[in-house]
């Protein structure tokens, strides 16, 4: 529902004047998908929101073209990287690891926010 509601926004309500044009990696903090997103909330936090619940996350890693967490709440834990260039959520084994266990979510949006600073 947050994703349809995202996408209909028009293109000048996306980005306000100082605001960077260019969502990448390093300035990211809502990622959503097709069942629910994940949005930063305070500097290194995330919080996936879908039908299951809320879930935290620690971000463990962040570059260019992707933001890596991993779950503070979930038994085993999880490790995802939200990759930004291929639009796709991987699982993978270990923090920032390239063994990847599957696709998690395609990503349908991506925003830029203002910059959450420790």
């Amino acid at each position: 529902m947050i994703a349809a509601l995202l996408l209909q926004r028009p293109a000048a309500a996306q980005t306000a004047p100082n605001e960077p044009r260019e969502v990448k990696g390093k300035n990211v903090t809502l990622v959503a998908y097709d069942t629910g997103n994940f949005q930063l909330v305070s500097p290194k936090n995330w919080v996936e929101t879908n039908s299951k619940g809320s879930f935290k996350f620690v971000e463990t890693f962040r570059d260019e073209w992707q933001v890596c967490v991993s779950s503070t709440t979930q038994k085993p834990q999880a490790h995802l990287c939200l990759e930004l260039f291929k639009k796709k959520i991987f699982k993978v084994k270990e923090p920032h690891s390239d063994q990847v266990l599957g696709v998690y979510h395609p990503i349908l949006v991506t925003l830029a926010g203002h910059a959450i600073t420790p």
